[in-house]
């Protein structure tokens, strides 16, 4: 035989080799069948009876809009179009879900299963969903997601759901805003604002239409309400408490509005630093020092209310003799509203031994500052709690 002719044959032999070798490997034992490879059909497991998972109506259900703290519930349908039992198990879950009432978890073939799901939500969301993950053993799908969705709405939503003003002068008014918006009719009203607790007498409110553009800087509101609620002055000093409850001509015909308010004196002081004040009594506490280490604290002496700019403080007297005390320079805060006078307390190195506790023998030391230009502050007393060893 020639050489050419050897060499063709072989050529021949060794393609059909590797076809042969190709076909087989399209089965080899890195093919799981319809798991991996969807295009095998079941005759590759010897047509062995095997259960099949549908969900009838699809594994997505779109619920549309449903009110904030509402229960929401859909029952999903299984059923085994196989011709093996179809077992099912719960894997996971965002929701509450429950499978129907089973014998051994299993769906005989032709028969159908209930898995309800019950969902509350617990936060406005314009796009909800959560997911129940079922295992089961159909050799073409280990699991289903059975997946709901939708928007979660309030009625009525109110912004900001309360209100606290802090820091308050008692001889100043002060205004702030609410606002109340509708997420079902398009021309909410509100017919009567009602005040209720101790001191409401000293609140206001004032109901404006909000417009096209506030409207629109809300997504999903159709209507709203703009709430001006003002405190007038003269509110007692300390903390006060009310609702502020909105009758409206929505279903939901009622919303309750928190108002907390915190009513201090147009003179007031705070701490700096790491020593504390007593909240409420102007007591600086400095604690048990050492003579050969001293101290020093820094506090701010504020100014509020419409006699602020008028305002002057000075040092008039203080005790004991060796405490060193100064202020710096007066700065400004919030555009002008409240005007800030710092003050520097310093119990010097090598200072005497002294009781400042509160005790009869020594009594607590004591900053007197005066002010002029307020018509009913005439002097503040910071008192001091400490000794020296």
């Amino acid at each position: 035989m020639k050489p050419v002719i050897i060499i063709a044959v072989s050529l021949i032999v060794g393609v059909t080799i590797g076809y042969c070798s190709s076909i087989a490997n399209t089965h080899s034992l890195n093919d799981f069948g319809p798991v991996t490879n969807p295009n095998i059909t079941r005759s590759v497991e010897n047509n062995k009876p095997a259960p099949k998972a549908v969900v009838i109506g699809g594994e997505e259900h779109d619920f549309g809009s449903m009110e904030l703290g509402a229960v929401g519930k859909y029952t999903f349908v299984i059923k085994n179009e196989g011709d093996a039992p179809l077992k099912l198990e719960e894997q996971g879950t965002t929701c509450k879900c429950t499978i129907s009432s089973l014998a051994n978890n299993e769906i005989l073939p032709g028969e159908s299963a209930n898995i309800d799901l019950e969902w509350t939500p617990k936060s406005y969301a314009a796009d909800f969903s959560q997911t129940a993950t079922i295992g089961t053993n159909d050799p073409r799908r280990a699991v289903i997601d059975l997946i709901i969705r939708g928007s979660v709405t309030e009625s009525l939503h109110l912004e900001p759901p309360q209100i606290n003003l802090s820091n308050i002068s008692a001889n100043e008014s002060n205004t702030t805003e609410a606002v109340l918006f509708s997420h079902k009719i398009t021309d909410l009203e509100i017919n009567k604002v009602e005040f209720i607790g101790d001191h409401s007498d000293y609140y206001s409110a004032e109901v404006k239409p909000l417009s096209q553009e506030e409207l629109a800087e809300h997504k999903g509101a159709l209507s709203g309400q703009k709430i001006l609620i003002t405190l007038k002055k003269g509110l007692p000093i300390g903390s006060n408490r009310i609702q502020i409850k909105l009758h409206t001509n929505d279903e939901k015909t009622e919303v309750e509005l928190p108002v907390t308010s915190q009513i201090v004196g147009d003179i007031t002081i705070a701490s700096v630093s790491k020593y504390k004040v007593i909240p409420n009594s102007n007591v600086l506490l400095l604690g048990n020092l050492k003579s050969n280490q001293g101290a020093k604290a820094r506090l701010n002496v504020i100014a509020k209310g419409p006699y602020r700019n008028e305002i002057t403080i000075k040092i008039h007297e203080v005790t004991p003799k060796f405490l060193k005390v100064s202020f710096g320079e007066v700065n400004e805060l919030s555009n002008g509203k409240v005007r800030m006078f710092p003050l520097k307390i310093e119990v010097p190195v090598g200072s005497p031994a002294a009781n400042h506790l509160g005790k009869q023998q020594g009594g607590f030391g004591e900053i007197v500052l005066r002010s002029e230009g307020h018509p009913n502050i005439e002097e503040l007393v910071i008192r001091i709690k400490f000794s020296v060893e």
